[in-house]
């Protein structure tokens, strides 16, 4: 494979990284979005047992989580893309490493203004980057043949010693570039089981916190439908009381209105007697009116 050839895959092989770098990143900020949201639209609920103010909070809250997220958590796609050019440019023109060492790594961008790599950065370049200066080196480098039996002189020896010194300090600071790396590997992978944990157990308590707003609804509603039965029971019991109490009163004033009517017809007929008994005193004489 060609210089070119090996570059053009180094490049692509970094724009890929970044990808998946930011579709992380946007992945964790959906998450935290999704968790802050419907938590905190949980607590006003459970805390008002009003739906309107569960739904404003949801909306408030989703908002502002939203912004926060894409503020500090996932970093704009114009930050990445110079990131990316840095290194990239860096590759193909050697020039631009100011400092390359342990500590960290400085680049020149095409201003000549000089820029400390870090976080995703630094590490794709010591993932990336130095393997493949260390592989180009080791092709491009072979010893050469001796012809001749000649004997080295001061110098020579002075400066291939030299040399021997800077190759052996240069593997030594790979070495610890490449524990460094196997560190922080060891420690994203640490930190990607915990995000998996608080992912697991976040999924935990959603499911758990729907199943209490799921039984809360039920016992709500069937204690609501208890309250109507009872009503209904009560209504029923009052409106049978009320029409046994108007059948009764119905049938008293039918009693009152028959005792009434005897009444009347008897004074009638006293009346009518007690006439017939003065006129049959006067037709004998026996009163004179």
């Amino acid at each position: 494979m060609s210089s070119k050839d090996a570059i053009a895959d180094l490049e692509g092989s970094i724009a890929r990284y970044y990808e998946r770098y930011s579709a992380k990143r946007v992945s964790l900020a959906a998450f935290l979005v999704g968790v802050f949201t419907i938590g905190l639209s949980y607590v006003f609920y459970s805390f008002t047992h009003m739906l309107p103010i569960a739904i404003v909070s949801f909306a408030i809250v989703g908002f502002i989580s939203i912004n926060l997220t894409m503020i500090f958590i996932v970093p704009p796609s114009k930050k990445l893309a110079e990131s990316r050019d840095l290194i990239c440019t860096a590759i193909k023109e050697p020039a631009r490493i100011k400092a390359f060492d342990i500590k960290g790594v400085k680049l020149a961008d095409k201003e000549g203004n000089v820029h400390t790599l870090s976080g995703v950065d630094l590490m794709i370049w010591r993932m990336m980057v130095v393997p493949y200066f260390v592989q180009s080196q080791a092709a491009g480098n072979q010893p050469a043949q001796v012809k001749s039996e000649r004997k080295l002189t001061a110098s020579e020896r002075k400066y291939i010693e030299e040399r021997r010194r800077e190759v052996l300090d240069i593997e030594k600071k790979i070495e610890e570039g490449r524990k460094e790396l196997e560190k922080e590997r060891r420690e994203m992978a640490a930190r990607r089981s915990e995000l998996n944990e608080m992912e697991k157990t976040a999924s935990e308590k959603l499911a758990y916190v729907d199943a209490i707003n799921t039984e809360a609804i039920e016992k709500a509603n069937a204690e609501r439908e208890a309250e109507f039965k009872k009503r209904e029971s009560e209504l029923e019991a009052r409106q049978q009381k009320i029409e046994e109490e108007t059948r009764d009163l119905l049938e008293r004033s039918e009693y009152v209105s028959n005792v009434e009517d005897s009444l009347v017809e008897r004074l009638n007929a006293l009346s009518t007697r007690e006439a017939s008994v003065e006129q049959g005193e006067i037709n004998a004489g026996l009163r004179q009116d």
